[in-house]
C-alpha cells in the first residue's frame, strides 16, 4: 500500500523566525510549494524545497515530516524513519508524524516497530480522519505477521469510519478470509471491487473467497451463482495480474462451476508452470472426469498418485477412472491403498462394489469359456454328421448310378 499523506492547511507561520537567507514570507512559500511539489510527485523539487526550509530552521518539525515524506516516496527507508523521529522529537503531538514513522516501518517489514508506534500515537487519534488512519496502519501491520484476529479488530473499524474505502474493505476481507469468515469477507471484498474493478488482489481474493463459499453451500443455485461469481472474478484477476496464483484460483473456479474444458486447459498451464504441485495434477484428473474423457484422466491421476502417493483424492478418483477404463484390478488397487491410509466407508463400498464386479467378471468369463466349449463341440458334431451326411449321399449316387448302368 502506498503510504498515504495527510491534507495540511499551510497557512501559519514557521515555528521559528527564518535566519539566513530565507525571509519569512519566503520560508513559507517554500513550504507550501515543496508540499505541492511532493504531492505531485516530483520529488526532486520538493526535497531540494524541504531541505532549504530546514537549513533555515533545523526545529521546525513540519519541515521534517516532510523531508520524512520525500525519503519515503524516493525508497530511502532509514533515512525517511530518521526524519520523522525528528519531528517527533521536536513536536510528538502531531498524530501525522506518529503516522509517517509507523508507515515507513511497515513498508521496511518492521511491523512489530509499525505496530508499537500507532500505539503510542493511539490518544492523538481523536478525529475520525486520524482514527481511520490507525486502525488502517495498524491493522495491515497485523495483516502482514499473521495475527489475523487482531488485524481484523482494527480493520472493522476502519471500515465503520470509511465505510466505501477500497483498501479497508480490502484488507478486511483478507483478514476474514484467513479466519475462514467466508460470508463477512465476501461482504467487503465486494465493497472494495466495487470501489476498485482493476485492482487485481481484490479479485483474487473475492474469487477464492467465493469459491470457499460454494464448496459450503448446499443449495444449488445459490452454489451456481458463488461459482459463477468466482469465475468472474478470477477472471479479472488472471487478466489484470497473470500468475501462477491466479491461474490456478481461475482453473479452481472453472472446476467447481462445471466449466471442465476450460478448467482443464487452465489445470494444464498449471501443471505445466509447476510440474510438482501435486493438487493441480488431481485437479486436472477431475477436470478430464467431468469431460468424461477417461483415458486422460488416468494419466493425469497416476502423475497426481505418483507426485502424492498419500493422496486419498487423487487414489479415489484414479480409481473411479480405471473402472470406467474398464481396469477393475487397478481400481480395487487403488482403493485398497486409499482405504489403507483412510478408512472411509464409503471407498469399504466402492472396494466391494469392483471386487464383486471383477468376480462376475470371472463368473462370466468361465459361462463364456463353457459356452465357447460347447459352440465348438457342436460345430464339430455338426461337421462329422454333415461329412458322414454327405458321404451316405455320396454313396447313394454310385449305387443309383450302378444299377442304371447294369440295366
Amino acid at each position: 500500500m502506498r503510504n498515504r499523506i495527510f491534507t495540511v492547511v499551510l497557512l501559519v507561520g514557521l515555528a521559528l523566525p527564518a535566519t539566513g537567507a530565507l525571509a519569512q514570507d519566503d520560508l513559507t512559500a517554500k513550504v507550501q510549494s515543496g508540499w505541492a511539489a511532493l504531492q505531485s510527485g516530483d520529488l526532486k523539487t520538493a526535497r531540494t524545497a524541504f531541505q532549504e526550509v530546514i537549513d533555515a530552521s533545523p526545529v521546525y518539525d513540519f519541515g521534517w515530516y516532510a523531508l520524512g515524506q520525500v525519503a519515503t516516496r524516493e525508497g530511502k527507508l532509514d533515512e525517511a524513519i530518521t526524519d520523522f523521529n525528528k519531528a517527533i522529537e521536536i513536536n510528538p503531538d502531531k498524530f501525522e508524524y506518529h503516522y509517517g514513522l509507523a508507515a515507513a516501518y511497515r513498508t521496511k517489514e518492521e511491523y512489530a516497530k509499525a505496530i508499537a508506534t500507532m500505539n503510542n500515537a493511539e490518544t492523538l487519534a481523536t478525529a475520525p480522519q486520524t482514527q481511520y488512519y490507525l486502525h488502517l496502519e495498524r491493522g495491515i501491520s497485523y495483516l502482514s505477521i499473521r495475527q489475523w484476529d487482531r488485524a481484523a479488530g482494527d480493520l472493522e473499524k476502519a471500515t465503520k469510519l470509511q465505510p466505501t474505502d477500497k483498501m479497508a474493505n480490502q484488507r478486511y476481507g483478507m483478514a476474514l478470509f484467513r479466519m475462514d469468515d467466508y460470508q463477512r469477507a465476501a461482504e467487503h471484498l465486494r465493497k472494495a471491487v466495487a470501489a476498485d474493478a482493476k485492482d487485481s488482489t481484490s479479485q483474487s481474493y473475492l474469487a477464492r473467497v467465493a469459491i470457499s463459499l460454494a464448496q459450503r453451500e448446499q443449495d444449488a443455485a445459490r452454489k451456481k451463482g458463488l461459482y459463477a461469481e468466482a469465475v468472474k472474478a478470477a477472471s479479472a484477476a488472471n487478466t489484470l495480474s497473470p500468475g501462477f496464483e491466479a491461474q490456478n484460483t481461475l482453473a479452481k473456479a472453472y472446476l467447481g462451476s462445471g466449466q471442465y474444458e476450460q478448467a482443464a486447459r487452465s489445470f494444464q498451464k498449471v501443471v505445466q508452470a509447476k510440474p510438482k504441485y501435486c493438487v493441480a495434477h488431481t485437479n486436472l484428473g477431475q477436470a478430464y472426469v467431468g469431460m468424461a474423457a477417461f483415458a486422460q484422466a488416468v494419466t493425469a491421476l497416476e502423475a497426481a498418485v505418483n507426485c502424492d502417493p498419500k493422496s486419498t483424492i487423487a487414489l479415489n478418483t484414479l480409481a473411479f477412472a480405471y473402472v470406467k477404463e474398464n481396469k477393475k484390478d487397478l481400481a480395487l488397487s487403488s482403493y485398497e491403498t486409499s482405504y489403507k491410509l483412510k478408512a472411509d466407508p464409503s471407498v469399504a463400498a466402492n472396494m466391494e462394489k469392483v471386487a464383486k464386479n471383477i468376480e462376475i467378471d470371472q463368473e462370466n468369463l468361465v459361462i463364456e469359456s463353457a459356452n465357447e466349449e460347447t459352440r465348438l463341440r457342436n460345430e464339430a458334431e455338426q461337421a462329422a454328421f454333415e461329412k458322414k451326411q454327405a458321404e451316405f449321399e455320396a454313396e447313394q449316387k454310385r449305387l443309383q448310378e450302378y444299377k442304371e448302368k447294369d440295366n
